[in-house]
């Protein structure tokens, strides 16, 4: 499929089409729909795109074209790619929603020439974000926020080469020293079923900001003065990262390497400043899940100079979300 260029439209794998409906602008998003809805019968978008020879279910049209949010529609086909994978259900995803969007991608692709309102399309699908297992010292990291949600006294005392320094632990902090290579990592959970939590997230909700900032970087500033010489890392899950990122980018005095922020939290309508700027920073590993609605506002802000590892998603969105989908990979 070419566009009035002669370019052909790239290949994208299933994980690379859902990626590219949350990369998705506003205008390409009321593009987007505006085909879908053309194709289930509605008003006219453009009299040059034909519909697909390939059957395609008139429902993957409606859904598409009514459906709230990029966000939701990769959730929706990530559902139907484990229906579809699953052996003792029936569903069968010809004709589905994946198929659906990337018919939609091929009918735009073929506007490109034809206004200034398509030009955008034309280096749209030059970004890669390939599926990729983390490495055994990453998947430490996530073990070691995971042991962040437990009770202290529940919490493992050593995770491979980490050993964890039980004198700085507290309820929302976990703190590992690795004296062989001279290391330190700092786990941060996120949210549990408490009210102060909740607010929180309520907070990021509203502007991104997750009102407790401070104590992060207090907290950070501790383990620095401990382990003077040390190199210093720090991970953290959904809330916990998204003050991670907020702390990392305004403390400039914190001397960390990296920063592994899994699953964090972002309101894609407002203050993107900070997440703009944290997906430019080579000191920011982003861990996430194309069928997580929660940290999904982040793909938009991606770009080539961005680390990513993408897992591969399931049927149920908690999960998506959970710090356990990074421990084994």
């Amino acid at each position: 499929m070419k566009n009035l260029y002669k370019r052909r439209i790239p290949k994208r794998s299933h994980h690379e089409t859902v990626v590219d409906i949350l990369r998705m602008d506003d205008n390409q998003w009321k593009q987007f729909q505006g085909l879908a809805n053309q194709f289930s019968g509605g008003s006219l978008f453009h009299e040059s795109i034909r519909k697909p020879k390939k059957k395609i279910k008139p429902s993957s049209w409606k859904t598409i074209a009514d459906v709230d949010s990029p966000s939701t529609l990769a959730a929706l086909i990530a559902m139907q790619k484990n229906a579809h994978d699953d052996p003792d259900h029936e569903f069968h995803m010809g004709g589905g929603l994946w198929e659906a969007a990337s018919s939609l991608f091929g009918g735009l692709w073929n506007t490109i020439g034809l206004g200034p309102e398509f030009n955008n399309w034309f280096n749209f699908f030059d970004y890669d974000a390939p599926e990729n297992s983390i490495s055994r010292e990453n998947q430490d990291y996530a073990r070691i926020v995971s042991e962040s949600y437990k009770p202290i006294d529940e919490r493992s005392d050593q995770i491979d080469d980490w050993v964890r320094d039980k004198d700085l632990d507290n309820d929302r902090f976990s703190v590992w020293v690795d004296e062989e290579d001279h290391k330190v990592h700092v786990g941060l959970r996120g949210t549990k079923a408490n009210a102060s939590d909740i607010i929180s997230d309520l907070h990021i909700l509203w502007d991104n900001q997750s009102g407790k900032a401070s104590e992060v970087a207090d907290f950070l500033q501790i383990v620095q003065d401990k382990y003077d010489g040390y190199n210093l890392d720090a991970a953290a899950h959904s809330l916990g990262a998204n003050q991670l990122l907020d702390v990392s980018l305004n403390n400039p005095n914190l001397d960390y390497d990296n920063f592994h922020l899994f699953n964090p939290g972002l309101n894609p309508m407002w203050k993107l400043d900070d997440a703009k700027e944290g997906v430019n920073n080579e000191k920011h590993h982003f861990y996430l899940n194309s069928g997580d609605g929660i940290s999904n506002g982040f793909v938009p802000l991606l770009n080539d100079a961005t680390t990513v590892s993408w897992s591969r998603p399931g049927h149920n969105p908690v999960s998506n979300h959970s710090i356990s989908q990074w421990v084994e990979i």
